[in-house]
């Protein structure tokens, strides 16, 4: 008695159901965007496999169900999905009935001249592929040896088959190739030309986001167009009785399944190429560095400390890096891309036994340098602070206050189509004088006469801190600037520059030989006063002009 209650609370259910226009019943009461059961499109071809989503957990392999007056099976493929074929019916609406719900189909005759002239459009397609590659190494030989393989084992197989079997077969074909060829088609359209900028490309070259969301979208449509072709191959997979995971074979059949299993070699014979292709033009796009990354100030803490009327050092690191998956805010183009691959990942890696792995993101950079018209810096928050000047390597700051001020400023980069902005935190202080004058030296030794003596100019900074050069070029002074021991022949001598209040106010570079360069790394320090090389009396006036 319980069982024809269920069966009538059953029937009630179907009979009570909304029929919407597309044939799709639902539950009573239900929004009409939560079938019961939804089909991936109602207008079909004799032979043609459809597959179905349920609401309810598919918990059988098989059902058995109605077709009209045909008895049809329908075949699990996910938890919530079934698949089958539409039998060789006359054109019409049928209605497919099951404990899932029913729906109406609007089915028309595939047609074919003869399963020969079938094959021979596939073939004929797989060699115009297969000639287009160049493999340049065994390895990629072996790879294209083995797709022209995969085809001949297919071709000896639809040989081997009856008249009919062959008639089916290619009947099968002809009404599930549709994926196919639109992957095949679409691919050698969209990816006609190189995937990285050092080539050719129909994608326009100006700048490299230019380039790469061009790029980036048709990837993203390619691998859009191998998601279906791959779920329709999945479905064959379900229907012949063949596991995803192995690589199928004639031998793999069972009788009942030739027709569905011949139809899938060579349609799988026919994208093998193109996934090939895919392969290679997609695994370069990954490996590129193309996003500008800039980064400034990189090895300084906290606010940046300037000096009024002195150029600083921008210490500027700029990259071309490679994709990442947190790169869906660079643009449309590209978050389209990443979307597809992940769409397409789990899809692929089912078929891994037949087309290898998937390629996937590269950590790779690329330095460059910025040009001065890469740069621009504006917005100084302060208005007791004003821009002197800037260019790539090196900015400048004046301030009119005699106090040390806080401001902040940003600075734009724009390279290759990127537009990178960063706000600098910053401190100016005026307390620093442009040049100072040292005399009353009584050394003998050349080069510190020349040191002892002379006017010094601020000329820039060192990691922060003023420097200062000897007008006749042979002396520099950098404040605070602490070395390795020393590597060269050069010599570091903290000599007694004092203030008028005795307090030493920085540390003395000179040349032991006969150049004027003077090394910024690579110092031995001398202790003030302790040891020195030469007799000087280190009784020095100093005067800031």
């Amino acid at each position: 008695m319980k069982k024809l209650n269920y069966f009538l609370l059953i029937a009630l259910i179907i009979t009570s159901c909304k029929k919407e226009d597309n044939g799709i019943l639902y539950p009573p009461g239900q929004r009409t965007d939560v079938p019961i059961l939804t089909v991936e499109k109602t207008d079909v071809k004799t032979f043609e496999v459809i597959s179905l989503t349920v609401l309810d957990e598919v918990t059988s392999d098989k059902y058995q169900v109605s077709f009209g007056e045909e008895k049809i099976e329908l075949v699990k493929s996910s938890d919530s999905s079934l698949v089958f074929f539409v039998p060789d019916v006359p054109a019409g609406s049928y209605e497919l009935i099951s404990d899932f719900g029913r729906t109406i189909f609007n089915v028309t005759a595939t047609q074919i001249t003869s399963a020969e002239s079938v094959i021979e459009v596939l073939l004929q397609n797989f060699d115009n592929q297969i000639s287009d590659f160049n493999p340049s190494t065994p390895e990629e030989e072996q790879e294209i040896n083995s797709i022209i393989q995969y085809k001949d084992e297919a071709l000896a197989f639809f040989n081997d088959l009856s008249t009919e079997e062959k008639r089916k077969t290619a009947l099968f074909i002809e009404a599930n190739k549709e994926p196919f060829v639109t992957f095949v088609n679409n691919l050698y359209t969209q990816l006609d030309a190189a995937t990285v900028r050092n080539k050719q490309s129909e994608c326009p070259t100006t700048d490299n986001l230019a380039f790469y969301n061009c790029t980036s979208e048709n990837l993203g449509d390619s691998f859009n167009d191998f998601i279906k072709a791959l779920k329709k191959m999945k479905d064959f997979f379900i229907l012949a009785g063949i596991a995803i995971g192995i690589s199928p074979t004639p031998a793999g059949l069972g009788v009942a399944s030739f027709s569905i299993g011949g139809a899938m070699f060579f349609l799988w014979a026919d994208i093998a190429p193109a996934s090939k292709k895919l392969y290679n033009d997609s695994k370069p796009f990954f490996q590129k560095p193309w996003i500008l990354g800039v980064e400034f100030y990189k090895d300084v803490i906290g606010n940046i400390q300037f000096s009024t009327n002195v150029s600083f050092n921008l210490d500027t690191d700029a990259f071309f890096r490679t994709i990442s998956l947190e790169d869906i805010d660079i643009s449309q183009e590209l978050d389209y891309f990443i979307n597809s691959w992940l769409n397409l990942k789990p899809n692929w890696e089912e078929f891994e036994v037949l087309i290898g792995i998937p390629p996937t993101f590269e950590e790779n950079l690329e330095v460059i340098n910025l040009d001065d018209e890469d740069i621009e810096a504006y917005g100084i928050t302060n208005p007791n602070v004003q821009l002197v000047e800037y260019s790539a390597n090196s900015i400048e700051f004046t301030t009119t206050s005699t106090e040390d001020e806080d401001f902040s400023f940003t600075i734009k980069t724009v390279k290759e189509g990127f537009e990178i902005e960063q706000e600098i935190s910053a401190t100016i202080t005026n307390f620093i004088c442009p040049s100072y004058t040292v005399s009353g030296s009584n050394c003998t030794y050349p080069n510190l006469q020349d040191f002892m003596n002379g006017e010094y100019l601020l000329t820039g900074t060192q990691n922060g801190r003023p420097s200062y050069t000897n007008l006749a070029g042979t002396v520099k002074i950098d404040y605070g600037l602490v070395g390795s021991p020393a590597t060269q022949k050069w010599r570091l001598v903290a000599f007694g520059l004092t203030t008028s209040g005795g307090t030493p106010i920085g540390t003395v570079y000179f040349n032991e030989m006969d150049s004027n360069e003077v090394p910024i790394n690579g110092w031995e320090i001398i202790e003030l006063f302790e040891n020195a090389p030469y007799s000087c009396t280190p009784n020095i006036a100093l005067e800031c002009n």
